[in-house]
Formats: structure tokens, sequence, C-alpha cells
């Protein structure tokens, strides 16, 4: 009897802290949730590019051309970036800032490899939408870093 009542008293009291803790933890001065979902759609559009930009770098290189390996490796590891930050924007996590700062430099670097392949307008399509989702990445840090 002891033991259920513990149970119960226990149960009563984890569902009134979450209760308050919940609406306490989303309350947010200052809403960036419609930039937050629109940071995520340009990450998302960024790791289509980059998935895309891979298989063209890929096939370039079984075709010989192996001075698009490297930036192959770039583009891949580069769209895993922007879909992480994707996904933590959209669901605006706790850690979207890192993820932030991190997807900014990521498409900085992808961008500069595809740079290094003028004449390519797949390879030119990457570099230009890397180079927005960095700046994009870098605007939505700066708002969330000033409103801490």
């Amino acid at each position: 009897m002891i033991r259920s009542s513990c149970y119960l008293l226990t149960t009563i009291a984890v569902v009134a802290l979450v209760g308050t803790a919940i609406p306490l933890a989303l309350a947010n001065p200052v809403d960036h949730g419609s930039h937050m979902i629109e940071c995520a759609k340009v990450c998302a559009n960024t790791q289509v590019q980059c998935d895309s930009c891979f298989k063209h770098c890929f096939t370039l290189v079984s075709e010989g051309k192996h001075d698009h390996a490297l930036c192959a490796q770039y583009c891949l590891d580069c769209a895993d970036c922007c879909k992480m930050c994707e996904s933590l924007c959209a669901r605006q996590g706790p850690l979207s800032s890192m993820a932030l700062d991190f997807c900014a430099k990521c498409c900085d670097e992808c961008a500069l490899q595809c740079e290094k392949m003028p004449g390519d307008a797949k390879m030119a399509d990457c570099a230009k939408s890397c180079r927005t989702c960095a700046a994009s990445c870098r605007d939505m840090a700066k708002q969330l870093n000033a409103t801490k």
C-alpha cells in the first residue's frame, strides 16, 4: 500500500513538474520560429545541391577526371552538415546555434572547392547554393546569439 502511494505521489509530482516546465522551456521572448524554418529550407536546398554535385563529381572521376575527387568528398560532407542543420533548425533544437556555425563553415569550404573548377555549371550552382546557405546560417546564428 505504501509502495503504490509512493508511485502515485511520484507520478503526480512528475506530471506537475513537466506540466509547468514545458511551457517555461518553450517560452521564448523572441520568436525565431519563422526565421528558423526559412533557414532550414535553405539548408535543405543546399543539401540537395551538394548531393547532386557529389554525383556529378563522382561521374567525372569515373571518367578519369580525378581532379574532382576531393570536391566530391567536400560535397558529400557538406550535404550531411546541411542535413543536420536543417533538422535542428526545423525543430528549433537547443544545439541549433552550434549547428548553424558549423554548417556555415562547411558551406564555405565546399564552395571554395567547387569554385576551383571553373566553367562547370553544376559546380557553380553548388558553390552559389553553399554561399547562400553560409550567409543564411550566419545570419540566423547571429539572431539567436543576440537574444541569449
